[in-house]
């Protein structure tokens, strides 16, 4: 059994269609990595950032990394509602190579865990 938690840059795949997201579609979980998560905001057709504020090159070594999407639609949804796959996914994800600027993003590929979330049993949802 798999006793690790949800976390920021998961993958969250709805199981059933719902409002604006088809069964078997794939959402990413926002926030800041390692951080404990009650309430997680999931995005769908997404476009993920994954980093710190700035380039590696330029941060400090315990400043934060976060997890930022463009895309939609998204949900909140309580976090004991995803129930883990024990599966894995290869998810795209960005960051600034130095300063955030025009052009200034580099792509990176990481596998991250995927967790299962059923709309049609959620009491949390709320699209954005």
């Amino acid at each position: 059994m798999n006793d690790r938690l949800p976390q920021a840059g998961d993958i969250v795949r709805a199981i059933n269609d719902t409002i604006g997201i088809k069964a078997g579609e794939l959402g990413v979980i926002n926030g800041k990595v390692g951080s404990p998560l009650n309430i997680i905001e999931v995005t769908w057709n997404y476009s993920a950032f994954r980093g710190k504020h700035i380039g590696d090159s330029m941060a400090r070594p315990d400043d934060p990394i976060y997890v930022s999407c463009s895309g939609g639609p998204g949900a909140y949804i309580e976090a004991n509602e995803l129930v883990s796959t024990n599966d894995t996914k290869i998810v795209n994800f960005w960051k600034w190579e130095d300063l955030p600027r025009a052009d200034g993003g580099i792509h990176f590929e990481l596998d991250v865990p995927v967790w299962d979330w059923n709309p049609l049993l959620s009491k949390t949802y709320y699209s954005m």
